[in-house]
């Protein structure tokens, strides 16, 4: 067997145009972490003292009429337009009417169910527009149902004698079949 020695590189081993000297690369420098120092308590004196120097909540009483309302309403109803487009036509087939006195609006809706996603995902935000677009703090918005849709929802059959009941009264010829058939309901 052969000893092989280790073979070192010359400069006449390079390539010509290159360099022969390797030359280290430096380690990156890490930046010591920065601590932010955050209070151990928060007092209710230092918040109410911080709010009062706040000067970005102020009370807006400002007149509109029903047309800019109804701007406002219909701006809002089209820039939900392409994020929830079945919220963006709820809006746009009724506008609310100012009330003769006071500002409360009141907005029908057809079911519990959609009053009450209103409620959960829309009504500090559509609140919060129109009191910022019509420059008046003191608008509110409310969503009732309308009693003749709910109550219309609520008497739809389920069971299968329910059904026959709701035919029948469509269609009172149906007995006359279920006697001559000899039928009967579950």
């Amino acid at each position: 067997m052969l000893n092989a020695a280790p073979v070192q590189a010359s400069a006449s081993s390079a390539p010509a145009g290159v360099s022969s000297k390797l030359t280290p690369i430096p380690e990156p420098v890490k930046a010591p972490p920065v601590y932010k120092e955050y209070p151990q308590t928060i007092s209710l004196q230092s918040v109410a003292a911080a709010s009062a120097g706040d000067a970005s909540i102020k009370e807006e009483n400002e007149e509109f009429t029903q047309e800019q309302f109804d701007k406002v309403w219909k701006d809002f109803a089209k820039a939900e337009a392409n994020q929830r487009p079945r919220l963006s036509n709820l809006l746009l087939s009724q506008v609310p009417q100012k009330p003769e006195n006071g500002l409360l609006f009141r907005f029908i809706v057809g079911s519990v169910t959609v009053k009450e996603y209103l409620y959960k995902n829309m009504h500090n935000v559509l609140e919060g527009y129109l009191r910022a677009n019509l420059h008046n703090t003191h608008i509110e918005l409310r969503f009732d149902v309308d009693g003749e849709v709910e109550q219309e929802n609520t008497g739809m059959p389920y069971t299968s004698k329910e059904k026959y009941v709701f035919m029948l009264e469509k269609n009172p010829n149906l007995q006359i079949l279920r006697d001559i058939f000899d039928l009967e309901t579950d």
